[in-house]
């Protein structure tokens, strides 16, 4: 129940931003929509993922924000004083994230179906062979895990070069930007260290063309890479944590 409570706190905070760029992403959309047509079907395959580049974005700035707002309006002396770990907090910041991800997503994913569906026959003259030939099933479940990640990553980032530099008393925008960066040099190598370490796991394979026999058309994933990536977010989130209840002790 606390961190459910915590949750819909969170949530409540990120939720006008949230709806603001819900509603940005359906007109997008809804503008699509209703200038999609033969002569302009190139153009807006061009543009119509759009959105789905602006909302790791928009995470980059939530996970920045979430801490930075509550010394700004100094509920972060309420955090103080409830008797919540710094691994509650975190975590009930992150799912009020990824729940308005989620949203965001399935907006986009309607919007896209719905103007591609209007312009079925012109999107399949102008797409190659190859691709209509996809199995779009792997393609899009590999890639929505590959998404999901990158947006973890982002906001966790984030939020922990929004916290390191509560540690600071001036310069603390360049403080933020130095870990951010260092941050990912470092999670470049540790990837490297983990991906070996971790080599023995099976690989994943799937095949993204309909023929098996198609080995140009086979996806296969190190198992060593996707226990690296799973271990990176959960190291990154242990780190955050960690970092703030530190930051509420002193």
């Amino acid at each position: 129940m606390a961190l459910l409570s915590l949750w819909k706190k969170e949530l409540r905070e990120i939720s006008f931003s949230g709806l603001t760029l819900l509603l940005l992403s359906a007109a997008f959309y809804i503008f699509l929509y209703y200038q999609a047509r033969p002569g302009t079907i190139q153009i807006i395959l061009g543009v119509i993922y759009l959105p789905f580049f602006i909302y790791p974005l928009f995470l980059l700035f939530q996970g920045y924000r979430t801490f930075s707002r509550e010394w700004r309006e100094r509920t972060i002396f309420l955090l103080k004083s409830l008797p919540r770990s710094g691994y509650e907090i975190i975590l009930a910041k992150f799912l009020a994230a990824a729940v308005v991800l989620i949203v965001l997503m399935a907006t986009s994913s309607t919007g896209i179906y719905f103007v591609i569906s209007r312009n079925f026959t012109a999107v399949n003259q102008i797409l190659p062979p190859e691709i209509t030939a996809l199995n779009w099933e792997a393609v899009l479940g590999w890639g929505l895990v590959i998404y999901f990640w990158l947006c973890g990553f982002v906001y966790f980032t984030a939020q922990l070069s929004s916290l390191t530099s509560r540690f600071f008393n001036k310069f603390r925008w360049l403080v933020t930007l130095l870990v951010f960066y260092l941050v990912n040099y470092l999670t470049i190598r540790l990837a490297g260290y983990l991906g070996l370490l971790f080599d023995w796991l099976p690989n994943v394979r799937h095949y993204v063309i309909g023929q098996a026999e198609e080995a140009a058309g086979l996806i296969e994933v190190n198992g060593g890479g996707l226990a690296a990536a799973v271990l990176i977010l959960l190291i990154l989130f242990i780190i955050s944590s960690l970092l703030l209840e530190r930051t509420l002790e002193v």
